[in-house]
């Protein structure tokens, strides 16, 4: 136990292995893209958890689900707590929904324990954090953020053609009235707990981290263009080989990166035409991912990345083009959040470091909106995304205790 409070691991467990059955494909893996039959069952799910909590539940125009613990004060701001439901295809059962199932543990422990807050407190179960369905990722926590238009909702469709707009209607929600998800305004605080999906707080034997700054993600989509020729009738001083060039650029990205204090670089999908074994490779198109959590490093790395591909493909007689899909600014969280939350763990004796995050969150879109913080529970190996991903019920538990505690100060203004 750490703090005032003693989670209970088997209900923690048995709330996160039925969760697991929505969307299941494996043992440990599901598929639950937004908005899908598996997904909506997952957040009804939820929402029945809530209720057994004691929880007054509610959706929003987007269909973020939130479920409230009344406060004494009925004038007073809420504190808000959660995460996400949905996963990738073939995802892992910790991702996103340990920040919902454990805020829904504080509220039974703060309810076991006959405390009642000032504040309210809302544990909410936010949509549409992943990207597989639409191509970009939490949507949810932009439209919470006043940072999704009407017009993304025509212009975003699903491999289907179907519209953001047109499935949202279809799943009983309100996009003609998405402005009234913005919570500018109309909330104390947001903390969002969730599983590191790295590795440093394993590696540095901790158990609790406490997030500065989530990092912003700049992602291109880049065509290099040679000529396909005859493999074996071609001969190598007279090739324009866009595979040769596009190795390159992958190697550049990666000397780089390395140079950076914090930056990282990534090319994860990468393809050839016209794709034969006897071709050369006429054209290459693959797509980068570039993060960190200062700008000016970050934008750094991104410029001298640009200028190094049009070395090597002026070197070599190539064509480049390059499309930038994605250019986000790290998003620092709250300074009076990190300095309360990680003067909370020193008082209670917390075993925690203060870190910033590399991955993506649905708290860099809120912060548009409110003040935020973030809590971080290990990863076993750093492993996410994937049926191997797994946090200790002993973690979940330590996450939840000091989650509790956090919820309690802020609704009762003992952490600012």
């Amino acid at each position: 136990m750490v703090g005032s409070f003693k989670a209970s691991t088997d209900r923690l467990q048995r709330d996160i292995t039925a969760l697991a059955t929505f969307g299941r494909v494996g043992p440990t893996a599901i598929t639950r893209l937004a908005f899908t039959p598996e997904d909506n069952a997952a957040y009804a799910h939820v929402e029945q958890l809530m209720r057994e909590a004691g929880l007054v539940t509610s959706f929003d125009s987007f269909g973020n689900l939130f479920g409230e613990r009344p406060g004494t004060d009925t004038a007073a701001l809420p504190v808000l707590s959660g995460s996400h439901v949905d996963g990738p295809p073939n995802g892992g059962i910790y991702d996103g929904i340990i920040g919902i199932l454990c805020g829904i543990e504080a509220c039974r422990l703060l309810n076991e324990a006959g405390i009642r807050t000032r504040r309210a407190i809302q544990i909410v179960a936010v949509r549409a954090e992943h990207l597989d369905r639409f191509g970009i990722s939490c949507l949810g926590s932009r439209a919470l953020g006043g940072k999704l238009t009407a017009s993304d909702l025509d212009r975003l469709v699903d491999a289907d053609g179907l519209s953001l707009r047109r499935v949202l209607a279809d799943c009983g929600f309100a996009p003609d009235h998405l402005a009234a998800a913005h919570l500018a305004g109309r909330i104390h605080a947001w903390l969002e707990l969730h599983v590191e999906q790295g590795r440093v707080l394993e590696d540095c034997g901790k158990r609790v981290g406490v997030v500065t700054a989530i990092a912003g993600p700049t992602r291109h989509k880049v065509r290099v263009e040679g000529m396909a020729d005859h493999s074996g009738a071609t001969p190598m001083a007279i090739r324009l080989d866009a595979l040769c060039g596009a190795a390159e650029i992958v190697l550049d990205l990666e000397r780089l990166a390395k140079k950076t204090q914090d930056c990282v670089g990534t090319i994860g999908i990468l393809r050839t035409f016209p794709g034969a074994v006897h071709t050369i490779p006429g054209v290459v198109e693959f797509f980068v991912d570039i993060r960190g959590v200062q700008q000016d490093d970050k934008a750094r790395l991104v410029e001298d990345f640009k200028q190094a591909m049009i070395s090597r493909c002026a070197a070599r007689g190539l064509e480049l083009m390059v499309e930038t899909t994605v250019n986000e600014a790290p998003v620092p969280c709250t300074p009076w959040l990190i300095e309360g939350l990680h003067g909370m763990c020193r008082e209670i004796s917390a075993d925690h470091l203060v870190m910033p995050s590399g991955a993506g969150h649905d708290t860099q879109h809120i912060a548009a909106a409110a003040d935020v913080g973030m809590l971080f529970i290990p990863s076993a190996r750093g492993i996410a995304h994937t049926p191997d991903e797994y946090t200790a019920p002993k973690d979940v538990a330590y996450g939840t205790e000091v989650l509790t505690e956090a919820l309690l100060r802020l609704a009762d203004n003992g952490l600012r």
